[in-house]
């Protein structure tokens, strides 16, 4: 077998690794809409923010979470916004997060939301605006019952007001650094929520892997033996990879629902000339049928975009060698022109 032999293998698995990515992302995405994982991943998130032992033994202070979730300004984000205080225990309003609770809130709504919610705990006095809020921040953290909660805000806003005498100096820095304080826990929130999805992932791998028998080995197998095959499918790839590529050479994410996203895909692995499929390729041996799913689940929690880019870099070099012949599947050597 010559170097494009292998080369055309290897464009096959990375086709069919770019097709299941794509089929599992979809998937993902729906079951993570469906349930709301980013709600979810976002309440805990603020759970644990907000979370202080200390204040375990302060009525006022315990449920802190639920009374930032019910401040005016967060509701504002819900999806049913007159839920909130329907809501009564903290187990209800995580449950909640499956229904109705934002995916995001922006650092201005928790930094402003938190600092009222503070301040009316600690003060009787009404409402006040943005700026007596933020110029307040100090006052108001001063008074907070001592805990974890405290001192973090403190270290936090505790000296800006002698920062400097420019008018809103104090409030802009108070804002700021306790927006930078959600926005540092929002990345470790992200991190949760990337390392979950790569799981989720790669279950959904497992299970299409199996449902469309798609076995790395048996493919790899096929493809090396099958010169036709091998053509065809390179073939393939290469039409699919010039079809949906963009602009920036990056893949172009399909349009449309859920629904048709995965219609698309599917019709699109039937088109693909793959040795997929529980038909015309029937697994072997079944120890070596599960290894070959699991190889192809684990290939597909990389992502599209990747095997989309690896892909690109294949057919680029499989078009600047030498031709190949569809009988054979062998390098045809080009000859120079002949001379007048």
């Amino acid at each position: 077998m010559s170097q494009m032999a292998v080369l055309d293998v290897a464009i096959g698995l990375t086709f069919m690794y770019v097709l299941i990515s794509l089929l599992v992302t979809t998937v993902q995405e729906w079951i993570a809409s469906g349930m709301r994982l980013r709600a979810t991943n976002l309440y805990d998130a603020l759970a644990n923010l907000l979370a202080d032992p200390q204040l375990q033994d302060q009525p006022a202070y315990r449920n802190l979470v639920v009374d930032f979730y019910r401040h005016p300004l967060t509701q504002s984000l819900y999806r049913r916004p007159g839920i909130a205080q329907s809501i009564a225990s903290v187990a209800e309003f995580r449950a909640a997060a499956k229904s109705c609770l934002p995916s995001y809130i922006p650092s201005r709504v928790f930094a402003t939301a938190l600092l009222d919610v503070l301040r009316g705990k600690a003060s009787a006095s009404s409402a006040c605006g943005l700026d007596a809020l933020f110029h307040g921040a100090s006052d108001t953290i001063d008074k907070l019952p001592e805990g974890e909660l405290k001192t973090t805000l403190r270290l936090l806003v505790g000296s800006v007001s002698d920062q400097t005498n420019k008018l809103n100096a104090p409030a802009e820095q108070a804002s700021k650094r306790i927006e930078q304080w959600f926005n540092d826990a929002m990345s470790r929130a992200s991190g949760w929520y990337k390392r979950r999805a790569q799981l989720l992932s790669f279950a959904i791998g497992v299970t299409a892997a199996a449902a469309l028998n798609a076995d790395t080995l048996h493919v790899a197998n096929t493809l090396w033996h099958d010169t036709a095959l091998r053509t065809a499918v390179a073939a393939s790839a290469a039409a699919y990879h010039a079809e949906t590529r963009g602009p920036d050479g990056n893949l172009v994410p399909a349009s449309g629902g859920v629904a048709v996203q995965y219609a698309q895909q599917i019709k699109q692995l039937d088109a693909s000339s793959l040795p997929i499929g529980w038909g015309k390729h029937a697994p072997g041996s079944v120890p070596l049928a599960l290894v070959g799913w699991f190889l192809t689940a684990l290939a597909a929690s990389l992502g599209a975009a990747f095997w989309f880019d690896l892909l690109g870099r294949a057919l680029q070099i499989r078009g600047s060698g030498n031709p190949v012949s569809a009988t054979t599947g062998e390098a045809v050597e080009r000859r120079p022109k002949a001379r007048n």
